[in-house]
């Protein structure tokens, strides 16, 4: 049951499939997607909030530049916040699913 949700969720989290490639009724899936947000939220607090250019030894450096890496991976470089809070969320949500999961198996040996 757990990879039925999760290799769709982590699928359309943005990360293998961006959001502008999807078909115009698909792109609301990514919404759903607790990867998604995890994702978002990482890259924004390495790279987001203008950052300064990150060192470089190679010849070139394609994304020394905080920009283009979140250009790239499809990610606003603001909306930590927005994406801290869809986590906290997720987190409630899954709470209140596993405890009436567990207390209606519970009334089920009583």
């Amino acid at each position: 049951f757990v990879p039925c949700l999760t290799i769709p969720s982590l699928l359309f989290s943005g990360f293998f499939i961006k959001s502008y490639e999807l078909l115009d009724f698909l792109q609301p899936l990514p919404y759903t997607s607790f990867f998604r947000y995890s994702m978002q939220g990482s890259l924004q607090a390495i790279y987001g909030y203008n950052r300064t250019d990150y060192p470089c030894s190679e010849v070139l450096c394609y994304y020394n530049r905080s920009g283009k890496l979140l250009k790239f991976m499809d990610t606003p470089e603001t909306g930590f916040e927005w994406n801290v809070l869809a986590m906290v969320g997720f987190i409630a949500l899954f709470q209140a699913l596993l405890y009436f999961s567990l207390r209606r198996r519970l009334k089920a040996f009583q």
